[in-house]
């Protein structure tokens, strides 16, 4: 991309940035913090399990392109859920395991099995569901 980084004060007020539910980024969100951070530093936070507005333009692979963007990015993947126990755990990942281009990661918890997951289908369509 041809285009100028911020102009130099904007880089110098923000020289350190933060942006959480990476995982939801847009490519023009995406060239805002090249812009802005082309030589400071920003963390991405995000979980690329649950991206879910793909039809509001986020990148189908936001942490890839982050790393691309942002040369030498270091990736620490946060894979310990504290919420749910094994088994919801376990349904999570028999479910996101379908996702095409997904980046592997062995998700687990230290939290008792707990309750079995139970697959309901309610037909009628989201007016049933309620």
């Amino acid at each position: 991309d041809a285009r100028p980084a911020c102009p130099p004060p904007c880089r110098r007020r923000y020289a350190v940035g933060f942006v959480d539910e990476f995982q939801d980024t847009s490519r023009n969100q995406l060239a805002l913090l090249r812009g802005i951070f082309a030589t400071g530093r920003v963390t991405v936070v995000g979980d690329d399990d649950q991206a879910i507005y793909g039809w509001r333009d986020a990148l189908g692979d936001a942490f890839g392109a982050f790393a691309r963007t942002f040369n030498g990015a270091t990736r620490v993947a946060l894979t310990r859920n504290y919420r749910s126990g094994g088994h919801v755990v376990a349904a999570a990942v028999a479910v996101v395991a379908a996702i095409e281009k997904r980046v592997p990661k062995t998700l687990r918890t230290d939290a008792p099995a707990g309750e079995r997951v139970v697959v309901v289908r309610v037909d009628g369509g989201p007016a049933a569901e309620a």
